[in-house]
């Protein structure tokens, strides 16, 4: 499984998630944070992001 396939479905099965939380998530299976940052920006547009406070959400469109 890439990233980007990764990202796709945990963003769509955990929305809105918390960035920490993806982060978090893809180390445990091996991902990087820069592996996980070159995915999201592949999605472009198709994930939203969300500031709320110091919280940063993902969800997807």
């Amino acid at each position: 499984m890439t990233c980007e396939e990764w990202l796709e479905e945990y963003v769509k099965q955990h929305q809105p998630v918390k960035l920490s939380a993806v982060y978090a998530a893809g180390k445990k299976i091996g991902f990087t944070r820069r592996q996980i940052k070159s995915a999201r920006h592949w999605f472009g547009k198709q994930i939203d992001t969300q500031v709320i406070g110091d919280t940063t959400l993902w969800g997807w469109n």
